[in-house]
C-alpha cells in the first residue's frame, strides 16, 4: 500500500469503528441521540475534575467527526459558568489546534496536495510562513471557521508554537458564546427543553452586545489589515 494512504486510511478505519461502537451502544440501551447526550451531560456536570477532563477529551476529538466548536463553547458556559468555561474552553482549543494540526500535517497534506483547487489554498503559505502568528491571530480575531484554519495550517506544515500561541487571540470570540452558554447555568434540569425555564437575561443580553461589538470590531480590522 502507498505510505502516503496509510495513516488517512488507519484514521478512517478508527473513525468509523468509533461510529459504529457508539451507534450499538444506543441500541443496546434504548436511549436516542438526545437522551444518550443528555445523560452524558449530566454525568459531566456532576463528576468534578473527571467531568472536565471528559469534556476537554471530547472537545479534543469532536474534528475527527467534524463537530463544530461552537456547541461545545456554547456548553462550557452552561456547565462551568463563565470564569471557568473560558478557562477550560481555552485549554481545550490549545489541545485542540495541536491535534488538528498533526492529523492533517500527517495526513491531509499527503493526500489532497495533488489535487487541482489546492493551489489555490498554497497562495497563503507565504504569508502564513512569513507571519505566522499575527496571520493566524488575524484569522482568530475574524472568526475565520476554528477548525478550518487548523486544517489549512496543518496542511501548509505552518510553523507550530506561533501558530499555537496565535490561538489565544480567539479567546475575545470563544468568551462570547462561553457568557451566552453561562446565561443558562445552575438550572436543575431533567432534559434540555428545561433550560429555557430560567434565563439569566443579563449574560445573554450581554453575550449579544459583545458579539456586535465583536462584528463591528472585526470588520474594521478586516479593512485594514494587509493580509486579507
Amino acid at each position: 500500500m502507498n505510505k502516503k494512504y496509510f495513516l488517512p486510511l488507519l484514521l478512517t478505519s478508527i473513525w468509523l469503528f468509533i461510529i459504529v461502537l457508539f451507534y450499538v451502544c444506543l441500541s443496546q440501551t434504548g436511549q436516542t441521540v438526545e437522551e444518550f447526550t443528555f445523560s452524558l451531560y449530566l454525568f459531566i456536570q456532576e463528576s468534578s475534575y473527571i467531568g472536565v477532563l471528559l469534556f476537554i477529551a471530547l472537545y479534543l476529538l469532536r474534528p475527527l467527526f467534524f463537530i463544530p466548536a461552537s456547541p461545545f463553547v456554547i456548553f462550557s458556559g452552561i456547565l462551568f459558568w463563565f470564569f471557568w468555561g473560558i478557562i477550560i474552553c481555552t485549554i481545550a482549543n490549545m489541545l485542540s489546534t495541536i491535534f488538528s494540526y498533526y492529523v492533517w500535517y500527517a495526513t491531509g497534506g499527503k493526500v489532497i496536495e495533488s489535487r487541482e483547487w489546492f493551489h489555490r489554498v498554497k497562495k497563503l503559505q507565504s504569508s502564513l510562513e512569513k507571519n505566522t502568528f499575527s496571520s493566524v491571530a488575524m484569522m482568530r480575531l475574524l472568526s475565520f471557521p476554528f477548525d478550518l484554519t487548523n486544517y489549512i495550517c496543518g496542511i501548509l506544515k505552518i510553523p507550530l508554537i506561533p501558530y499555537v500561541l496565535a490561538t489565544v487571540a480567539g479567546v475575545p470570540s470563544t468568551s462570547t458564546f462561553v457568557l451566552a452558554g453561562s446565561a443558562f447555568y445552575g438550572q436543575e434540569i431533567s432534559s434540555f427543553a428545561d433550560l429555557t425555564n430560567n434565563i439569566n437575561y443579563t449574560y445573554l443580553y450581554s453575550a449579544v452586545v459583545f458579539f456586535v461589538l465583536l462584528i463591528i470590531f472585526s470588520k474594521i480590522l478586516k479593512k485594514y489589515s494587509k493580509f486579507w
